[in-house]
C-alpha cells in the first residue's frame, strides 16, 4: 500500500497549483491564470491514472477477488503483509 500512500501524497502538488491559481486570480495575472490552468489540466489526468493504478494494486492485496465465481470478493486467509504502525 506504499504506492497508494505515495499516490495520495501527490495531492499536495495539486493543492499547490490551486493556491497559485487563486493567487493569480486575486492579483489579476492573466498570463499566470492561463499557465496554471494548463498545468492543472495536464497534471490531473496523470495523477488520477497513477492513483487508480496504486489503488487497484492495494485493493487486490487487501481484498483478493474470488477467481472461481467472480461474484464478489472473499478473504480466505489473512494476507501475509507487514502493516506499518500508524504515525501519531
Amino acid at each position: 500500500m506504499n504506492d497508494l500512500d505515495n499516490a495520495f501524497s501527490y495531492i499536495r502538488y495539486l493543492d499547490f497549483l490551486v493556491d497559485e491559481l487563486q493567487r493569480a486570480v486575486d492579483k489579476e495575472y492573466g498570463t499566470s491564470l492561463i499557465d496554471i490552468t494548463e498545468a492543472i489540466t495536464a497534471y490531473l489526468p496523470v495523477f488520477t491514472a497513477q492513483y487508480d493504478r496504486a489503488q487497484s494494486i492495494a485493493w487486490s492485496v487487501v481484498v483478493p477477488q474470488d477467481k472461481k465465481t467472480c461474484e464478489g470478493f472473499l478473504i480466505e486467509e489473512e494476507p501475509d503483509v507487514d502493516w506499518p504502525e500508524p504515525e501519531v
